[in-house]
């Protein structure tokens, strides 16, 4: 019998787990390519479970970001330019308090809320709402 522990960390979600497979002789080289294949697939399997960037199609998210001034609205969009991610964005509408962006990124809304963070920027979802604010 051969025990197999695989320890993942992606995008800090941590995850482990057992494996066991039976083999009787080390060195039949036919059940050690099965096992390596089911191995590959396994942690393909998680990676894709955690659909770290998917780089088909880019997702569209409307956001809303509130701003006091035009300086803050300046700051965010050369940080959308910073996110490799963010594959494009528009500015759909804008007023003295809040303006609306369409959002076109690879990967997922959490991987999107991690990336925004590092720049300072929160993004919140209420309820089907998207609200980008800054961080204080």
């Amino acid at each position: 019998q051969l025990n197999i522990y695989v320890k993942t960390n992606f995008n800090d979600s941590r995850m482990s787990k057992n494996i066991t497979y039976e083999l009787n002789d080390i060195k039949n080289e036919l059940k050690l390519n099965y096992i390596l294949k089911d191995l590959k697939m396994q942690i393909i399997d998680i990676w894709k479970k955690e659909n770290i960037i998917n780089l088909s199609i880019p997702l569209l998210i409307r956001i809303k970001f509130q701003h006091t001034n035009l300086r803050d609205l300046d700051n965010l969009k050369n940080t959308f330019y910073k996110i490799s991610i963010i594959d494009n964005y528009t500015l759909e509408e804008f007023n003295i308090n809040y303006s609306f962006f369409k959002i076109y990124y690879y990967g997922n809304p959490k991987r999107l809320r991690t990336e925004l963070l590092k720049f300072g920027y929160q993004l919140n979802n209420d309820q089907g709402h998207w609200g980008l604010y800054i961080n204080d």
